[in-house]
């Protein structure tokens, strides 16, 4: 049976690693230290970022000690021209830019990308025998104080077409991370409970709670199934079987 270890770094990002090869998606930055302990022992690791808003990307991810020599990038095509502009990407680098609608596959893993509500794209994972989702930015983004009826309305049905258009994908998930953003306030976890409503989810990990750890995973306030989760601050890390 292939394990499979989950760590959050910090904000959206995480490193999950089977076997010889790991997968870094958004990086931000790594605020326990853990990332270089981390990738010690592995031989190939990938990169994702699902857009170039800073809480995502961090530029520094091109250039880390652990990654040299191993690494392999599949960023969204907003990066491109960031990139170019800070000359970060040289020869030396494995880089494929991704649109909505992409896929990449190699030996170790096969990516296909989705749509988002705001910036860059989301990220649906094959890899270890689970299929894992990213959301990048992808939520039911809608803000109590500053939303009108009429915009509230329109960002649930451009994000409810791109859960549809997952839907033709996989009804499955092994593994979910996904934004809980209590900044919104109100009805803050909409997105989350109609993502877990649609879909089969193993575990259910929130995301992008800006440190709001208490409010966010307080799922007692509104997880109306059974679902499982797991609310794992920086450096925290579990396994998957």
């Amino acid at each position: 049976m292939v394990m499979i270890k989950v760590v959050h770094l910090n904000h959206s990002g995480f490193v999950i690693i089977s076997q010889k090869t790991a997968v870094l998606i958004d990086y931000n930055q790594d605020t326990a230290g853990v990332l270089p302990i981390l990738l010690s022992e592995t031989e190939k690791v990938y990169v994702l970022s699902s857009h170039g808003h800073q809480d995502h990307f961090n530029p520094e991810v091109l250039s880390l000690d652990c990654l040299c020599d191993k690494s392999k990038y599949i960023l969204s095509e907003d990066i491109r021209n960031m990139c170019n502009e800070l000359d970060l990407i040289t020869h030396n680098n494995e880089v494929h830019f991704v649109r909505e609608g992409d896929c990449y596959e190699d030996g170790d893993l096969s990516i296909k990308t989705f749509g988002s509500t705001d910036l860059g794209v989301s990220f649906l994972i094959k890899y270890g025998g689970k299929l894992i989702f990213h959301a990048g930015d992808l939520n039911n983004w809608h803000w109590e104080k500053e939303s009108t009826i009429e915009e509230v309305a329109e960002a649930e049905r451009d994000f409810l077409k791109v859960l549809n258009e997952l839907k033709h994908d996989t009804c499955r998930l092994d593994l979910v991370m996904f934004p809980v953003d209590p900044r919104m306030q109100g009805d803050f976890s909409r997105g989350a409970r109609q993502f877990v409503e649609m879909f089969d989810v193993g575990l259910f990990i929130p995301m992008h709670t800006w440190g709001m750890w208490d409010q966010a995973c307080d799922f007692s306030l509104y997880w109306n199934n059974n679902v499982e989760y797991a609310c794992l601050k920086d450096g925290d890390c579990l396994t998957l079987k």
